[in-house]
């Protein structure tokens, strides 16, 4: 406790020498600093949720637009037709890094960018 007054004390001391003009123009470039700051952190931080938002969306847009091709070749066990589609939807989709098909065991059965050994892919 003794060390923190001695520095109180050292700083009181060393800022006395300074001019009032000197003082006012510390407090205001640590004010308009601090200000700065807030803003660029709220400013980062809005950009940061926006992206994750449009993530989000982009996620569940193509959830569905991948459920609504794809369920009806699941449901009729094409599974040719559904690596033929799942490929051309896989090279022409720079944002997908992979898709796997699993069925109800939970067994893969279609993979990219490996596919299945079980199924050619024409």
């Amino acid at each position: 406790m003794q060390l923190f007054s001695q520095l109180k004390a050292l700083f009181a001391r060393w800022w006395s020498d300074f001019t009032l003009q000197t003082r006012l123009m510390a407090g205001a470039t640590l004010l308009v600093s601090l200000i700065m700051s807030g803003l660029t952190f709220w400013a980062v931080n809005t950009i940061q949720q926006d992206a994750q938002l449009n993530d989000t969306r982009f996620g569940r847009d193509l959830g569905l637009l991948l459920a609504a091709n794809v369920a009806p070749l699941v449901e009729t066990n094409d599974r040719a037709e559904l690596a033929r589609f799942s490929y051309r939807f896989y090279e022409n989709t720079s944002n997908v890094r992979y898709m796997l098909y699993a069925d109800q065991d939970g067994e893969i059965f279609l993979g990219f960018p490996t596919p299945s050994p079980r199924l050619k892919i024409p």
